[in-house]
């Protein structure tokens, strides 16, 4: 079966239905640069999925893959993108691509990268809406001290409980958070 439309208006449903015969999936995708994060996030959620092998510019392959590329500080920084498929995903970085590689060539440099659908995900599959928008609130000023962003979102006597029992100081801003600590302000906040 063949679908001819827009990657990011495919209904989820029907693209699901028209292959219920096959129980486990690979996608493999040059994403286009300007909208390959939507497209990836909304293909994460189909679960039938298992395997992506996906090229993006490399700026955005860094978001994923924060904990595999270089060692300059700035480029390990937690961020939403990375805290939401790593939950669900293991994720590895398969090469860099030179923008000789293409005819023509691009203006960037790009990266490939794979993801695998974990088993058992750090949260159940059901969260992935929730989560996605505690993301958004968590990371909506990555650089200012957490327990400030979060009053915006939470009363402060769920906040300071929260981050005393996960040892967890209020001053942290997010970009300094591991997934572990995301995952729990989740659970606890979310």
């Amino acid at each position: 079966v063949i679908h001819q439309e827009d990657a990011l208006n495919i209904s989820q449903e029907n693209l699901v239905s028209s292959h219920k015969n096959i129980e486990s999936w690979w996608l493999v995708s040059n994403l286009p640069y300007n909208v390959g994060t939507p497209i990836m996030v909304k293909y994460l959620q189909i679960s039938p999925i298992k395997f992506f092998t996906l090229m993006f510019q490399k700026e955005v392959a860094q978001k994923v893959c924060i904990d595999i590329f270089g060692n300059k500080q700035k480029e390990k920084e937690m961020n939403s993108l990375h805290a939401l498929v790593a939950t669900f995903f293991q994720i590895n970085l398969l090469k860099h691509v030179a923008p000789g590689e293409f005819s023509p060539p691009p203006k960037v440099k790009s990266s490939v990268i794979s993801l695998e659908r974990k088993q058992k995900p750090d949260l159940p599959l059901s969260s992935w809406d929730s989560y996605e928008k505690f993301l958004r609130k968590l990371f909506s000023q990555r650089r200012k001290q957490l327990g400030k962003v979060l009053k915006q979102y939470f009363p402060l006597e769920k906040i300071e409980p929260t981050f005393n029992e996960l040892n967890i100081p209020l001053t942290i801003r997010s970009e300094r958070l591991n997934l572990e600590q995301v995952q729990n302000l989740f659970t606890h906040l979310g």
